[in-house]
């Protein structure tokens, strides 16, 4: 996460801590991402939401965390909106109403380079140079060299990380381009369901093969429920059953 902050926020962060995130029962969502971040002598409350839609009543629900956030800890709140959506970004930043002027960032992931993800040594930051902008290059040559960036990382997650970037292509329309790709991999590297160890624990519970492939790993991308529910067409009590499952291991 500390690699992603600076290079995706352009906060620079010595350290995150776990916070209170007791809401209310008025309160209906809890905020995808919140901890307390130090660098040097500086501290404030850093703010996530994940967005895989555009929403209309973001800068409304995004007023409603700040409240909420600031009010339990009384230190500056940084607010961000990562959107990972297919359809173009249309949403509003801000909140500007009479005397009330309020404001957050929204990263479109489309407008970074997929280059400075790429470039990384760690597995988890690669994979997401699938969602980045590939600077006019085909889908297919980026693809490739991200699954061979990740073979060159030598890291025994392989199969792991290759199903992580099958989730997220969903998100750019690019299952096929990824498909095809993987079959051009060396044999040893080809993701197989059957030797994943959290594959056959939902097997053995009677958990469906597709769905419990997909949720799995999303659960593993920290995405919501509601998100996970979204993108997988299936019922968010479904999801919260599987994570629950996966949380007692």
């Amino acid at each position: 996460m500390f690699s992603l902050t600076e290079k995706v926020f352009g906060l620079k962060v010595d350290k995150l801590e776990d916070i209170n995130l007791s809401i209310p029962r008025t309160k209906e969502k809890r905020p995808d991402f919140a901890k307390l971040a130090t660098c040097g002598n500086e501290k404030y409350i850093f703010h996530l939401e994940i967005q895989t839609s555009n929403d209309r009543e973001m800068p409304c629900r995004m007023l409603e965390y700040f409240e909420f956030l600031y009010r339990l800890h009384k230190i500056p709140v940084k607010q961000f909106v990562l959107y990972l959506g297919k359809a173009k970004l249309n949403m509003s930043a801000e909140i500007k109403v009479a005397k009330l002027q309020f404001e957050f960032d929204i990263i479109d992931f489309r407008t970074l380079d997929y280059e400075d993800f790429i470039n990384s040594d760690k597995p988890e930051s690669i994979i997401l140079a699938i969602l980045c902008d590939y600077k006019k290059r085909n889908p297919r040559a980026v693809i490739s060299e991200i699954l061979h960036k990740l073979e060159n990382t030598e890291n025994e997650d392989f199969q792991k990380y290759v199903f992580q970037l099958k989730i997220l292509s969903e998100l750019r329309s690019l299952q096929d381009e990824l498909e095809v790709e993987v079959e051009n991999m060396p044999f040893k590297f080809k993701y197989n369901a059957e030797k994943d160890h959290f594959y056959k624990e939902g097997i053995s519970q009677g958990i469906s093969k597709a769905n419990y492939e997909t949720i799995v790993r999303m659960i593993g991308l920290s995405f919501s429920h509601e998100q996970i529910a979204e993108i997988v067409n299936t019922k968010v009590a479904f999801v919260k059953e599987i994570a629950g499952k996966l949380s007692q291991k």
